[in-house]
């Protein structure tokens, strides 16, 4: 083992700002992925009076966040870059290192875990600096030079076979993303499971949803909304089994209503007593996560007719593209949630329409496409959709019987779906430790 100070010295090149210069600004990313060029700017747009420029083959760290693994070697494409003082630079003594391999040392987990404990300040552990002087003295093992050399070309063929591997890896759950798609497409195209000539067909199931939607209009339960277009026979998207039918969102449902979304802190509530507010991040994709919620402060009434409960369809209303329409079901009465203003709460008039059947609707293409039509807004990072346009979607309806076969082959197949991630998410993190332990073993190795 040896320090870095006895192959490494620090090396500055200040100069001074003038106003009328322009200047490229690095930064070094975490996890030792590189630096990179955060912004250009004249001399005029910068505080400090002088900066320090690398040249390609300088080795540079972020002090504040050093722990967190921020090192970087200098690129031709980063020659003549600046830097402030707080990112100190060295260069390798007389060839007495393989700047290479003093990083492959650098990029160690357990080393930034030295490195925080020797990290000083004050205040949050993003404020403490990792001074020079205790840089140069951290100690990896450094072998002769040519023995350096080895090792790190071991380790970069290692990595890039662990890469290749890795590449695979998420080829595949882009495969299984497609395929729960396709899961979806075939469960409301009516082609996931066989059909049944004995199920009651879909046309009397919709006379009993509107036979009981007038009776709840008749009690005072629900308010009578305005009648909604007929579908057009080009919003089906394509042909369905002779028993189904297809219905305005509207029509089956009972009223659509947003929530409340008080100033909360970020924490969640800490015990089942105390009440929430739903964050949009609660509504995934065909799954409810409760445990994205706020804590309503104390001293702040809750109002129970938002509370979120069991069967309650739920969907996205407001917020980044790729958020709004987003829809799941409630799957289990989980008290002192209240949905916010951003997310649309409905359920069906009856319970032989089945909430996750209707929410696997939406997130599929028959439907999706058409919530994806109707999304507004000015950007991509805010947009929304109403309640009049989520309304007028068309769903596919089933007999019964048929929903029940439906979701229960396409939970046992999401089920698999989970499984295989999982496994490919374990893979990943064995490449990731393989590499680790590949870069402890073969110093010691290659020492013997």
């Amino acid at each position: 083992m040896r320090a870095l100070g006895d192959v490494l010295e620090e090396i500055k090149r200040p100069v001074a700002v003038e106003d009328h210069e322009n200047y490229r600004i690095l930064g070094v990313r975490w996890y030792a992925e590189g630096a990179w060029i955060k912004n250009e700017c004249t001399g005029s747009e910068i505080k400090a009076s002088r900066l320090f420029r690398v040249e390609t083959g300088d080795l540079i760290y972020n002090r504040l966040f050093a722990w967190k693994g921020s090192f970087a070697v200098m690129t031709d494409e980063l020659d003549g870059c600046f830097v402030s003082n707080e990112f100190p630079a060295f260069r390798v003594k007389h060839n007495e290192a393989d700047l290479q391999y003093v990083l492959m040392m650098l990029a160690q987990p357990d080393l930034w875990e030295r490195i925080e404990r020797d990290s000083a300040g004050v205040a949050s552990i993003s404020r403490k600096r990792l001074k020079v002087k205790d840089f140069l003295q951290l100690e990896v093992p450094i072998p002769d030079y040519e023995l350096q050399q080895s090792i790190y070309a071991r380790y970069a063929d290692a990595k890039r076979r662990l890469q290749s591997m890795k590449d695979a890896i998420v080829q595949v759950g882009d495969d299984v993303a497609d395929l729960r798609q396709t899961i979806l497409q075939l469960a409301v195209m009516g082609r996931l499971v066989p059909q049944d000539p004995n199920d009651e067909p879909a046309s009397e199931l919709l006379k009993k949803i509107q036979a009981e939607k007038q009776r709840l209009i008749a009690e005072g339960k629900i308010r009578k909304s305005r009648p909604l277009p007929p579908i057009e026979h080009g919003q089906i998207p394509y042909e369905l089994p002779a028993a189904w039918g297809v219905a305005r969102l509207g029509e089956v449902i009972c009223a659509m209503d947003a929530g409340w979304s008080p100033a909360c802190p970020e924490e969640p509530t800490s015990d089942e007593s105390q009440w929430g507010v739903l964050k949009t991040t609660a509504v995934q994709r065909l799954r409810f996560v409760a445990e994205a919620h706020k804590r309503l402060p104390e001293g702040l009434k809750p109002r129970p007719q938002y509370e979120a409960s069991l069967g309650d369809i739920l969907i996205t209303r407001a917020g980044p593209k790729h958020r709004v329409g987003i829809c799941c079901c409630v799957p289990q009465c989980r008290p002192r949630l209240m949905i916010s203003d951003k997310i649309i709460r409905f359920h069906p008039v009856t319970t032989e329409l089945i909430s996750e059947f209707v929410a696997l609707a939406l997130s599929s293409g028959f439907s999706g496409a058409f919530v994806e039509s109707q999304k507004s807004g000015m950007a991509e990072s805010q947009m929304n959709i109403s309640q009049l346009k989520l309304r007028m979607t068309p769903i596919p309806i089933p007999p019964y019987e048929e929903q029940v076969r439906v979701l229960d082959t396409v939970n046992l197949l999401m089920l698999q779906c989970d499984n295989l991630e999982a496994k490919l998410q374990q893979s990943q993190t064995d490449a990731d430790n393989l590499l680790t332990s590949i870069v402890h073993e073969l110093p010691a190795r290659l020492f013997a």
